[in-house]
């Protein structure tokens, strides 16, 4: 019987159908409900401890270019010089302001389904699995739900050295049961519905389902870096730039904050005709500096650290410094995939997107291709996935770029694109992306004729 994983708690069944006799459970320590085995034979379920999911076993698809791609520069009106008719002032000794912090909003979900297999057992029902963190590493104190049709339900003893169970029944049980991470009372990860049934010699009763804790994505910002320069003088100390839309028009109205390591922070007037410019001393000025785009209060943009010097026969002492808005990227969905997850990470050795492709039940999907292209005519094709991975590697260092990802199948595209934005500065990242397609359920198939 195919297992079969849903998003939905299917309804009670009507009275029609006789009650079945659940499992009583009992409270243990904490309130939590624990399921008292029947008295003629207690059957406790163990895993190895070197179990692990079936995903993390794959390596990454070596891709077969493994040259750096050749970036030709845009064909876009070079951006305007930026005067200023204002004489500079020094800087007044500011009020330390609260440094702008990226905003983001907290995953809904905290473990993803890694994999779900199931087994027959003529002497046990039971539900069970691995439980891991981030970084692969086994997750201890993680709790998991089941409940079923009919009002009984059960949450598992904390997960030890990355294992989990919750027993059932000592005999083949058919059922339905929904099965699900929690923290306290709250759902932390997708639900699973597992189908149990009578026959031990090939159908279902015990299902291993294993989790992995998502890593929070950094957040993507509007804004881009798309210039920096630097020069010397003798005479000023001082940041400025430019805003810019995706079309490369001046944006008037936004802010840039600058702060350093000691609680001083200044806010630029509104920008004019695209520039901005924070004035720091009148004289050449030592420091490290951080910069950021703001929009109502919220950073719009990734912090920029610059560092300015007191010689200016060395420099630099004046650092421009111009933003685009990003482009738009149409979405759809008209696609049979779905994107399930995106997640970054920082790393100061590569520049690379990879995740993986599974199917409508989780299954892993092989043969999918990806591509990925820049506002530069560049792009690139992955080599066909396996066991749901694949990869494609861009750069042996970190490399600052807007990238679109799209899923392939058989050089059509069927996923939306997920547009990716990789920094230069593995200090802030992000360098490593993950991106990890699902198919959507399919519905029924038309009548013939």
């Amino acid at each position: 019987m195919a297992l079969i994983i849903s998003a939905v708690v299917a309804s009670a069944c009507g009275g029609a159908e006789p009650t079945p006799s659940p499992v009583q459970p009992t409270r243990g320590a904490g309130g939590q409900r624990l399921h008292t085995p029947l008295p003629t034979k207690v059957v406790t379920a163990t895993l190895a401890a070197t179990a692990s999911p079936t995903l993390s076993a794959t390596p990454l698809v070596t891709p077969t270019a493994t040259s750096s791609p050749t970036l030709s520069p845009p064909t876009s009106t070079p951006l305007p010089t930026a005067t200023t008719t204002n004489t500079p002032t020094p800087l007044p000794t500011p009020t330390p302001a609260p440094t702008p912090t990226p905003t983001s909003t907290s995953p809904s979900t905290i473990y993803d389904i890694v994999s779900v297999s199931y087994d027959p057992d003529c002497s046990v029902t039971e539900v069970r699995g691995n439980v891991f963190n981030s970084d692969w590493s086994p997750a201890s104190g993680v709790y998991f739900k089941v409940w079923n049709d009919w009002g009984w339900s059960a949450i598992s003893n904390p997960s030890a050295d990355g294992l989990w169970d919750i027993y059932l029944y000592d005999k083949p049980r058919e059922m339905t049961w929904y099965v699900q991470a929690v923290e306290g009372d709250q759902p932390v990860s997708p639900m699973v519905i597992v189908h149990t049934d009578l026959d031990c010699e090939k159908g279902i009763q015990r299902a291993r389902i294993n989790w992995k804790k998502a890593r929070p994505p950094l957040p993507v910002y509007p804004y881009r870096v798309v210039g920096i320069e630097s020069h010397r003088t003798c005479g000023v100390t001082a940041l400025s730039g430019t805003l810019l839309t995706a079309g490369w028009s001046p944006v008037g109205g936004s802010k840039v904050v600058v702060w350093n390591d000691y609680g001083w922070s200044h806010t630029s007037e509104p920008s004019v005709a695209g520039f901005w410019e924070v004035f720091l001393s009148d004289t050449p000025k030592k420091g490290t500096w951080y910069v950021q785009v703001v929009e109502n209060g919220q950073a719009v943009s990734s912090v920029v650290k610059v560092v300015t010097g007191e010689d200016c026969q060395r420099g630099p002492q004046r650092i421009q410094i111009d933003w685009q808005h990003l482009p738009t990227v149409p979405d759809s969905t008209t696609f049979p995939y779905e994107i399930a997850d995106v997640s970054s990470e920082k790393d100061c050795t590569r520049t690379e997107v990879w995740g993986t492709v599974v199917g409508e039940n989780w299954e892993p999907v092989s043969g999918a291709q990806v591509r990925i292209w820049n506002d530069y005519d560049w792009s690139l094709t992955s080599e066909p996935s396996v066991i749901s991975r694949w990869n494609i590697y861009l750069y042996d260092k970190p490399r600052e770029m807007i990238w679109y990802v799209q899923l392939l199948d058989r050089g059509r595209p069927v996923s939306p694109v997920v547009l990716v934005v990789t920094s230069g500065d593995c200090t802030v990242g992000p360098q490593r992306v993950e991106i990890n397609w699902k198919r959507k359920p399919r519905g029924p198939m038309p009548p013939e004729g």
